[in-house]
């Protein structure tokens, strides 16, 4: 009765709407970790799916590393959403309409381990 609560039902992909590979239900999502970094508040957002489990007559073990996991992840993805500004100071700047900045050489892709 717990994953029927949780799974909700099934879906299917139609020739208008294509599902990602090996997304067969509606309430998959809610058991990805990384699906709760894009709510307003991640961790009352997990705690709350504990709670529907409950709800629905299960008791969820977690393990304890996965709310760790959770608030590392939700901290490295605010650095990773955050804009980026770069600030040039040049002298007599301010008086121009416009400033057209050009890269002394490519930097590549970034990536991180």
């Amino acid at each position: 009765m717990v994953a029927n609560a949780v799974l909700d039902k099934r879906i299917f992909s139609t020739e208008h709407h294509r599902l990602p590979k090996g997304v067969q239900f509606n309430g998959q999502g809610k058991l990805d970790v990384e699906a709760y970094l894009l709510q307003d508040e991640p961790v009352a957002a997990f705690k709350g799916f504990m709670e529907a489990i409950r709800a629905a007559g299960g008791e969820p073990v977690v393990h304890p590393g996965v709310l760790e996991t959770l608030e590392r992840k939700i901290r490295r993805h605010k650095m990773d959403v955050m804009a980026l500004k770069h600030t040039i100071y040049t002298k007599g700047a301010s008086s121009m309409a416009s400033i057209i900045g050009l890269a002394k050489r490519a930097l590549g892709s970034w990536w991180r381990p």
